[in-house]
Order: C-alpha cells, then structure tokens, then sequence
C-alpha cells in the first residue's frame, strides 16, 4: 500500500515538472512577478557564459533587427548560454514586419527553428500586423505563450510610431501576443525628444497593456526602474550598472 502511494505521488511530481515550462521568463510571469533581463552586447560565447552565471536575469534583449541576419552566431550564443542547464530566455529583435513580411516570416521561422525562446517585432503598425506576427508562431509551433499555458516561447510586439500611439488598445487586444511594448528610443527621436511627448506615449500603452491583462515590458535604468514597476511594467529590460539589483529589490524578489 505504502509503495502505491507513493508510486502515485512520484507520478504526481513528474507531472508537475513536465508541465513546468522551459522557458525561466515565461515561469517568472506565470508567477505573477515581475521580470528582470539586459541587452546582448557582444553576442559572444564569453558574454553568454557570463550571462548564465547571473541568477537575476530572467531574459536576454538579443537584437537582429540592424545588420546581418546572423543565425549562426545566435546558435553559438545560445548554446554557450545554456550549457549548464537553466539559463535566462532569449528574445531576438528583427527587422518590421511592413518592410518585407515575407522576409519576417522567414526569419520568424528561422528563429524558431534555431531553438530563440522568442520574437520582437518592431514597429507594429496595426493590430493586423501585430495578429499576423502571432499567426507566423503558431503556424510553425504551438509553444507559444499564454495560447498554451505550459508553452516557452514568446511574441514580443513593440509600439514605437507616433501614429500608432492612438491605436494601442486595439493593438493590445490582438489575439496571441504574448507581450507589448512601448519603444522609448523610437518614439523619442519621432517625437524630436519632445520627453513629455514620449511619456505620454509610454503611459497610453501600459493602460492598454493593464486594460488587455497582458505583460507591459520597457527599458530602465537605475533612476527609474523602481518608479517602473511601481506603475506596473511586468518586463524591465535593465540598463546600467546596479539597474537589475534595484528593480528586483523593488519587486520583492
């Protein structure tokens, strides 16, 4: 009897682990916590393995959108960064969709196939844009997050033009995206550094990320990220030194 149960309760705690998902940023979200990561800078073996040994970082920013669409070194990245085992996600940057989206979709794909935990679209245009990006992921896999709640990758949508601004809460309602983003560089060089400008920008979408129940992610440094997740970003992409400290600190973590 006592070897049934505890059979059972072996089997119960596998269940639990497998069901887990694989993807430490998607963990800390299903968690209800807010989510702490930094830029790729290098892009180099040595800074991935610098990065594995870094406990506060939930996530990797790796940009693609500018330059070479270089896979090879993403694979040789991400296998450095992973080589012991549990390691921060990786987000890839590509180039908008509005510029070539057959090319977008390719590199979707490619990325998927090239083991990234997730997409960042840059400078969506439209909630049709933002779905059409969803749908790409969800023709080549169905990991994607929350669509399947054990699922480890993620869609990355980014807000970063004046005149989409308005169209936020619209654009926030786009079925399958896992994440959203105002693009504070972007949006202060549109708006000509105009700051009251572009925090007015960043705030519309935060409210349409909280009016949509979906994680809000944004750039901060050290003199501003614990003002960010007081106001409730999920995400915060940490720049400068100290940054990622503070803003874990701040949420409790």
């Amino acid at each position: 009897m006592r070897s049934r149960i505890l059979t059972a309760l072996l089997l119960v705690a596998a269940c639990d682990v497998f069901a887990e998902s694989n993807s430490k940023l998607v963990r800390v979200l299903n968690d209800g916590q807010a989510a702490f990561g930094t830029f790729v800078r290098d892009k180099t073996e040595a800074e991935a393995r610098a990065f594995a040994r870094n406990p506060g970082l939930d996530f990797l920013f790796y940009d693609m959108e500018r330059g070479e669409f270089d896979v090879a070194t993403l694979t040789t990245f991400l296998a450095a960064l992973r080589e012991g085992g549990s390691a921060p996600s990786v987000i890839v940057r590509i180039p908008p969709i509005h510029g070539d989206p057959e090319a977008a979709q390719t590199r979707t794909e490619a990325l998927i196939e090239a083991s990234a935990d997730g997409v960042a679209f840059p400078h969506i245009m439209s909630a049709s844009e933002a779905a059409t990006a969803a749908s790409w992921i969800d023709a080549k896999t169905d990991r994607m997050w929350p669509g399947n709640p054990d699922g480890d990758f993620v869609s990355f949508v980014m807000i970063e033009d004046p005149d989409v601004v308005p169209q936020s809460r619209q654009i926030t309602a786009a079925r399958g995206i896992s994440i959203f983003s105002p693009g504070p560089g972007s949006l202060r060089g549109a708006y000509d550094g105009d700051m009251d400008k572009v925090r007015m920008a960043v705030e519309t979408v935060l409210s349409a990320c909280k009016a949509s129940s979906v994680p809000c992610a944004n750039t901060a440094s050290s003199a501003d990220i614990e003002a960010k997740v007081d106001a409730g970003f999920r995400l915060m992409i940490a720049m400068g030194e100290g940054t990622l400290e503070l803003g874990r600190k701040a949420a409790g973590r």
